[in-house]
């Protein structure tokens, strides 16, 4: 890695600011609510039914037809109209040698875009269920999803991290964004949570249910979980209004977690790529008041679910336990000898929920194992090859009569078949919006806030953290639009275009803190118009945020046609107050020279220049990437800090070049006059495959510990 760390660095900061049009100019600020009442219509009644094909070793079988398979509906024969074969392929995430990119180059090129911008393979939830984790539960599971953004996550899945105690805010959204994930990983913790008791929900409803034996053990329980003493009348009316109160409880959770799930799978449907749910949970009682088991709420989940094409992966994340009875012992001996049988019960009654969920939509339920990241894993290798058969609901069905569904394929009995069981109709009517009574303004506020990009129009958005000596604000939002996809109308020799850009505002919690819309107007000359297709256009604005975390999305729609783009980004404002050691964002660039020619020894080279896509910033192959970031580290200066700095480059979250520890020096880098330190530099990137990565910078301060990061993610076209 080539860095030029003083000079460069003030370069591209220059280029950065002043390359940059002058937003404000432009956006005229006018704060708009687009809520009014919307026309619904009801869905087409097409059902997808999702097979897995394995033999009896677990193996996929993927060389069937659609005249291989028999699909019945309670046991009637239906005609499959559409089928299809869905696969994912594996991830490379070794770097090429230069002849391999080089051989690569043209296939690498439609691959990184098609990345970018076309459909996910994958669309996964990574659903936590922080109302029913326990704190050591809390911890496996988070060292899982580390494992899985680092180690498994690639370009072909859109992820969202989802918790149904609803903490992680603007962190909840489908994103390819590792650094978003990992963001999200560490703000998962417990929700409010039921107290610990061997009262469990089960033995609850055991005794509303007038078991004597239950009864007693509750009794039990009474004396030594809450100290409570009395003659056996008092203590029978203690017990069942102890138990009344917990099943109240748990079935309030128990809908909290199951009406998440609902509409997580109502939201997927019209996602696409493979649609799956991976629930991590240590189960929740299906027991309510009277002791009577109640299914409707999962059943409305299940039919959600199978309607939308969504597998659910169900993960037991308490994993390996010790035998019941041992626990018991553990806090002060038994409470009844009946007691180790209940809680036997108890834990495979709280297991019910979660294994119907799985295998009632076609997935898997992993139960007794540590190696939770393992379980996750699995789930995915379980969804690289899947059958896609659809068939169509009679018509005058009664939507109250629960269609069972079942496939065989044809004189391959022993082939192990993972389908959903069946569904609902009336739990799956679903309303959609009419969009040709909505007006253009509606529909860019419905695209800005749905959970997938619309690529109409080719809009890339960014939001850096960096102060100026010229503002008091602390973000540049940037938008760039591909001119060579906007339209342009002709009228007296001039280009017209007129746009509609719209930007929300979210802090950590998913608040809204600021809605602008704004018309965008210009009149282009033939050749101001030749530059615009071959430039596009780049419109930026500065924030002033508060310290926190914020996820800026942003629309345009083009007039007259109503086409639309979006394109989300995020932005963390590090508290400067606090004298902590904090790194404004990491911002690429095209190296000095990008976009000419040279000749030297009678050779013409030219340098190439980047092109932004979906916010990643595509680099021609074998040429130089250019970055900057300033340090803040109070009143010290480098000298007094000793601050050193790693360079690095990540591909699928591995370091596959990473540069020795480096002290920056007071001749390395630019101290400006409010405190900051400026580095700049520059990245070969020759050698490396067309892909994507990470530019992961390091700073720290060998006599604090402190230490910064900060990631910027780029592609090799």
């Amino acid at each position: 890695m080539n860095r030029k760390l003083a000079c460069l660095g003030i370069t591209v900061l220059l280029f950065y600011i002043h390359g940059v049009a002058a937003w404000n100019a432009a956006w005229q600020t006018r704060p708009k609510e687009y809520a009014q009442g919307q026309t619904f219509k009801v869905k087409t009644e097409l059902v997808e039914v999702r097979a897995v094909v394995t033999d009896r070793k677990g193996g996929l079988i993927e060389n069937l037809k659609k005249e291989d398979f028999e699909l019945l509906e309670n046991n009637r024969p239906q005609q499959i109209s559409f089928f299809s074969i869905v696969r994912v392929e594996g991830e490379e995430s070794r770097p090429a040698t230069a002849s391999e990119a080089a051989q690569d180059k043209a296939a690498g090129l439609r691959s990184v875009r098609e990345r970018l911008t076309g459909a996910p393979a994958r669309t996964v939830v990574l659903f936590v269920d922080t109302l029913h984790l326990s704190v050591s539960s809390l911890m496996q599971v988070k060292a899982a999803l580390r494992w899985f953004v680092d180690e498994r996550l690639t370009e072909q899945d859109m992820i969202a991290l989802v918790t149904s105690g609803g903490t992680l805010g603007i962190a909840e959204q489908f994103t390819r964004d590792r650094q978003l994930l990992r963001y999200a990983v560490e703000r998962v913790s417990l929700g409010p949570t039921l107290r610990a008791s061997f009262f469990t929900p089960y033995l609850a409803a055991c005794v509303e249910r007038g078991d004597a034996e239950a009864m007693t053990v509750a009794i039990s329980l009474l004396r030594l979980e809450e100290g409570i003493v009395g003659d056996r009348g008092t203590m029978e009316i203690m017990a069942r209004g102890r138990a009344a109160q917990i099943l109240s409880e748990a079935s309030y959770f128990r809908k909290a977690t199951l009406f998440t799930l609902k509409a997580l799978a109502e939201q997927m449907m019209s996602l696409p790529g493979q649609r799956m749910i991976a629930l991590f949970s240590d189960g929740f009682t299906l027991q309510e008041s009277g002791g009577v088991a109640q299914t409707n709420d999962l059943q409305s989940v299940i039919s959600r679910a199978v309607r939308s094409g969504v597998a659910i992966y169900s993960i037991d994340a308490k994993g390996l336990q010790p035998p019941p009875l041992f626990n018991a012992s553990m806090r002060g001996g038994a409470a009844s000898p009946r007691l180790d049988s209940y809680l036997s019960a108890s834990e495979k009654e709280e297991q019910d929920g979660l294994n119907a969920l799985a295998a009632d939509t076609g997935g898997e339920m992993y139960i007794n194992t540590n190696d939770l990241g393992g379980a996750l894993g699995q789930a995915f290798n379980a969804n690289r090859s899947y059958y896609m058969l659809a068939y169509y609901l009679a018509s005058g069905s009664d939507a109250r009569q629960f269609r069972r569904i079942s496939v065989r394929v044809r004189n391959h009995p022993e082939y192990l078949i993972r389908t959903p069981r069946g569904f609902l109709p009336s739990d799956t009517i679903r309303a959609q919006a009419d969009e040709a009574v909505m007006t253009p303004p509606q529909r860019l506020m419905r695209a800005v806030t749905a959970p997938l990009p619309l690529t109409d129009i080719d809009v890339s958005a960014s939001a850096d953290f960096l102060e100026t000596e010229t503002d008091s604000a602390q973000v540049s939002l940037t938008v760039r639009l591909d001119g060579d996809k906007l339209q342009y109308r002709e009228q007296n020799g001039q280009h017209l275009i007129t746009l509609e850009i719209m930007s929300l505002i979210y802090d950590s919690s998913g608040k809204r803190m600021e809605s602008v819309s704004s018309n965008v107007q210009g009149t282009l000359t033939p050749d101001r118009l030749a530059l615009a297709r071959q430039n596009g256009f780049r419109l930026s604005r500065r924030l002033t945020l508060k310290p926190g975390v914020y996820q800026a999305r942003v629309g345009v729609l083009e007039t007259g046609t109503d086409r639309i783009g979006t394109a989300t980004a995020w932005v963390e404002v590090p508290n400067l107050a606090r004298s902590k050691l904090a790194l404004s964002s990491l911002i690429l660039l095209d190296a000095p020279g990008a976009g000419t020619t040279t000749v030297a020894d009678g050779k013409t080279e030219v340098l190439g220049s980047s092109k932004m896509l979906q916010g990643v910033r595509l680099y021609p192959w074998n040429q130089l990437c250019a970055y900057f970031l300033r340090v803040y580290c109070g009143a010290k200066t480098p000298a007094d800090s000793n601050l050193v700095m790693q360079t690095e480059i990540v591909m699928a979250g591995k370091p596959i070049r990473q540069d020795e520890w480096q002290r920056l020096t007071a001749g390395e880098v630019d101290k400006d006059s409010k405190g900051w330190v400026s580095i700049g530099g520059q990245v070969n990137l020759a050698g490396l495959k067309p892909g994507l990565y990470e530019l992961r910078i390091t700073v720290k301060d060998p006599q604090s510990k402190q230490t910064a990061q900060r990631i910027a993610v780029f592609g090799i076209e």
